[in-house]
């Protein structure tokens, strides 16, 4: 069986909440996850790409844990990400792993609807899908990294509107939203969080989700698809 990204909210809203929600699971540092159960989560931790067995190094992480009598969420989730990256060392295995703050989503996405706006306003659609088809992806090739996504975008773009507005994307991004970000070479251009980009078709349970719903980024994907 398996949990969907709506179960999974109402599963930890349910339970009253974490302080920290941290996935030994494949794929899950994404943004629609995030904000889907932004409101009952602290930090968020997790693995943009697919994982190995084994992979979230929970000796490291207990061992770390144990030293700190009074770890605050933030520490704690440093810990985590930290245990993640020294386990897959061990294992010589590629590896991504990154927390994120989730009192920052709520201001994160009105960015990128301000970003997504002035994008589908350059009529640029064509440069953006080079860049979205040559985008750092992972196991799922309609995953990418968001971070690498706009900072490339940014890169081939004549409008000064959308340069700008990914200019303040990326430094909420690294200043506010990621605590910590570890990954290995194969992956030194992802910065945190993946997000739903999808180079041929797109699928309408994407619809679903609150990110969609609440947000423009279905909206932006249509519009490159079109």
């Amino acid at each position: 069986t398996f949990i969907t990204t709506s179960q999974l909210a109402l599963a930890l809203r349910e339970a009253g909440g974490v302080d920290i929600y941290a996935s030994d699971a494949s794929l899950m540092q994404m943004m629609e996850v995030a904000y889907e159960i932004r409101d009952t989560i602290g930090y968020i931790a997790g693995s943009e790409e697919t994982e190995p067995l084994d992979a979230f190094g929970y000796p490291y992480f207990f061992k770390q844990i144990s030293s700190d009598t009074y770890p605050t969420p933030l520490q704690a989730g440093i810990y985590a990400t930290e245990a993640y990256a020294l386990n897959c060392q061990a294992m010589s295995v590629p590896y991504t792993y990154s927390l994120i703050d989730a009192k920052m989503l709520a201001d994160f996405s009105k960015l990128i609807d301000e970003w997504t706006a002035a994008a589908m306003a350059s009529g640029e659609a064509a440069a953006i899908k080079k860049v979205r088809d040559n985008g750092q992806k992972f196991g799922n090739p309609d995953n990418k990294d968001l971070y690498a996504f706009i900072a490339a975008v940014n890169g081939v773009t004549a409008s000064s509107n959308l340069r700008n507005k990914g200019r303040t994307l990326l430094r909420f991004m690294s200043e506010k939203l990621v605590k910590a970000n570890r990954v290995s070479d194969k992956y030194r251009q992802a910065r945190g969080v993946s997000i739903y980009l999808p180079d041929w078709k797109y699928d309408p349970a994407y619809d679903t989700l609150q990110f969609s719903k609440d947000g423009s980024w279905d909206e932006f994907i249509k519009w490159l698809a079109r």
